[in-house]
């Protein structure tokens, strides 16, 4: 029933750089992968404290894929 919802939350070895939040974040909001990157080194260059801590928590908060 909640399968459609709810997506997985998984990292995905074949297009991760670093730990994968990157791509799993583009998965959820359905947009490329560069795009995301590059929003993520654009925040950062401005606000890089907490570009920091939220990718640190995303890391955190994914599953590895077995």
């Amino acid at each position: 029933m909640f399968s459609d919802r709810y997506k997985n939350t998984q990292q995905y070895s074949g297009q991760k750089k670093i730990a994968g939040v990157c791509c799993q974040v583009a998965q959820k909001v359905d947009l490329p992968v560069w795009v995301v990157r590059l929003l993520m080194v654009l925040l950062a260059l401005k606000f890089t404290w907490p570009c920091i801590i939220g990718y640190v928590i995303g890391w955190l908060c994914l599953t590895n894929k077995k």
